[in-house]
């Protein structure tokens, strides 16, 4: 969940490939110390917002 203002207020993990090696957590460590730009209401205010977003790790 993105907040209004732009800090991510919670994240869960839906899937992790390959199990059980780590990505899972890195993934999630990465999120939550990003900061994103919210979503708008209609009248233009920041407002939470629950996004998906797909993270691939490569070498």
């Amino acid at each position: 969940m993105v907040a209004k203002n732009g800090s991510v207020s919670s994240a869960s993990l839906i899937s992790e490939a390959p199990a059980a090696q780590g990505f899972g957590a890195a993934a999630k460590a990465c999120v939550t110390a990003k900061r994103f730009v919210p979503a708008l209401d209609r009248a233009g205010n920041p407002a939470a917002t629950r996004t998906r977003i797909n993270l691939h790790f490569t070498r």
